[in-house]
C-alpha cells in the first residue's frame, strides 16, 4: 500500500479538490491510499465522499491564524503517519510543509503548481523567490497542471521531464458528454424556454471576476430579454455579488445555484460557459465545458493550453463590450459532444489515473 498525504486548503469542491477526487475514484484503492491535511475547521462538500473511500482527513490551524501551530500540527501528522508521499497543493505556501516532509525523511515530496498569479510589488517578488528556493531545496518531484503554471511556481526553466511531471486536470468524459435528454429535462425544470443560458462555475472570490459577469448580463438585458446567467458555487464575495444584482434590478436574470453536485447536467442545460478570471492555473471547468460541447468565452489571462477544442474563445477583461458582442453573435443550434477531442488531448481520467498509479508503482519498485 502506497500512502499519499495531500496538503490542501479545503475540500470544498473547487477545481483542485475535484481533480483529486477524480483521480482517487479511478485508482486501485487497495494499492494507493489518499489522506488529506485541510487548513481550517470547515467541512467541505467532498469530505464525505473521501471518507467513503477510507481517507483520513486532518484539519489543522491555518497559517494566517498561527504559523507555529500550523507547523506543529502538520509535523505531528507527517511524523506519526509514516507516509510514502507528501503532495502539496498550496503553490508558494507549499514550502513550510515540504521542509517538514524532508525533515521526517518522506521519500517522495511533491510541490504541485495550480496557479499563475502575477505579482507586481518588490516585496511579493522577493517573498515568492524565497519560497521557490525553499520548495526546490525540499522537493524531489515538481508537478504542475500546465506548462505556464509550472514555470510560474517552479521557475522559468521548468519543463516536462522525469522530475517535472505534468498531471492533467482530467475528467470523467462519460459524465461530461452532451446529452440531449438531460438538456431538455433541466431546461424544462428551470423553465428556460428559448432563453440563451450563460453559466459560470467557480468560487465567489476576486480572481473569478463575478462583477464583470454581472456587467455583461446587464448589458445583454438592455438588448434583449432572452439572456439569463447561472452562477454555481459559494465563497466570501457571494453576499456582495448578490447585493450588486439586486441593486441593478437583475434578480430575474441571475440565478445563484450554490454548491452543486450536478455540474455536468447544468452544462448540458446551458449554452455558453463564462470564465473571465483575472488569473488561473489550469481550470478543470474549461475541460468539462468543452467536453459537453459548450461555447466557451474565457479570459485571455488563462493559459491557451486549455484550448482542447475550437469551442473556446479568449477575450480581454479590460472591457465587457467584446464579450457582449461575441455572446450576441454566437450560434448555439448545432451542438455535439466533444469527448473524443478531450480523450485525444489526454484529459480522460481513466487513462490519466492509470498513468499516475503506474508512476507511483515504478517509483516504489526502484
Amino acid at each position: 500500500m502506497i500512502r499519499v498525504l495531500h496538503v490542501i486548503s479545503s475540500l470544498g469542491g473547487g477545481g483542485v479538490e475535484s481533480m483529486l477526487f477524480n483521480y482517487y475514484s479511478h485508482l486501485d484503492r487497495s494499492e494507493v491510499q489518499f489522506d488529506f491535511i485541510v487548513h481550517g475547521d470547515n467541512i467541505g462538500m467532498l469530505e464525505e465522499k473521501f471518507h467513503l473511500y477510507d481517507s483520513k482527513i486532518f484539519h489543522v490551524t491555518p497559517k494566517k491564524v498561527s504559523l507555529w501551530k500550523n507547523i506543529l500540527e502538520i509535523n505531528k501528522i507527517i511524523k506519526e503517519g509514516k507516509y510514502d508521499v507528501v503532495h502539496c497543493h498550496q503553490n508558494f505556501s507549499n514550502a513550510s510543509t515540504l521542509v517538514l516532509a524532508k525533515m521526517n525523511h518522506v521519500p517522495i515530496r511533491i510541490s504541485h503548481a495550480h496557479g499563475s498569479k502575477e505579482v507586481n510589488t518588490i516585496k511579493e517578488k522577493v517573498k515568492n523567490q524565497t519560497l521557490r528556493f525553499i520548495n526546490s531545496f525540499c522537493t524531489n518531484y515538481f508537478f504542475s497542471c500546465g506548462i505556464k503554471a509550472g514555470k510560474w511556481l517552479h521557475g522559468e526553466k521548468w519543463s516536462i521531464s522525469k522530475k517535472n511531471i505534468l498531471m492533467n486536470n482530467a475528467i470523467d468524459v462519460d459524465k461530461f458528454s452532451y446529452n440531449f435528454e438531460i438538456r431538455q429535462y433541466y431546461r424544462e425544470k428551470y423553465k428556460f424556454g428559448d432563453e440563451k443560458v450563460l453559466l459560470h462555475v467557480g468560487r465567489f472570490s476576486d480572481e473569478k471576476n463575478h462583477l464583470f459577469m454581472i456587467n455583461i448580463i446587464e448589458q445583454l438585458s438592455k438588448r434583449s430579454d432572452n439572456y439569463i446567467l447561472l452562477l454555481a458555487g459559494n465563497g466570501p464575495l457571494e453576499g456582495i455579488i448578490k447585493k450588486c444584482v439586486k441593486d441593478k434590478g437583475l434578480t430575474n436574470k441571475v440565478i445563484f445555484l450554490g454548491v452543486r453536485n450536478d455540474i455536468s447536467e447544468l452544462m448540458n442545460a446551458a449554452d455558453i460557459f463564462l470564465l473571465p478570471s483575472k488569473h488561473e492555473g489550469f481550470p478543470v471547468t474549461l475541460v468539462e465545458a468543452q467536453s459537453t460541447g459548450m461555447i466557451v468565452f474565457a479570459s485571455n489571462k488563462i493559459t491557451k493550453e486549455t484550448a482542447i477544442t475550437d469551442l473556446i474563445n479568449y477575450l480581454p477583461i479590460e472591457k465587457e463590450d467584446p464579450w457582449v458582442e461575441e455572446i450576441v453573435k454566437s450560434k448555439i443550434e448545432m451542438r455535439n459532444s466533444r469527448r473524443t477531442d478531450v480523450e485525444k488531448g489526454g484529459y480522460s481520467i481513466e487513462v490519466q489515473a492509470q498513468q499516475y498509479q503506474k508512476w507511483l508503482d515504478i517509483l516504489f519498485q526502484e
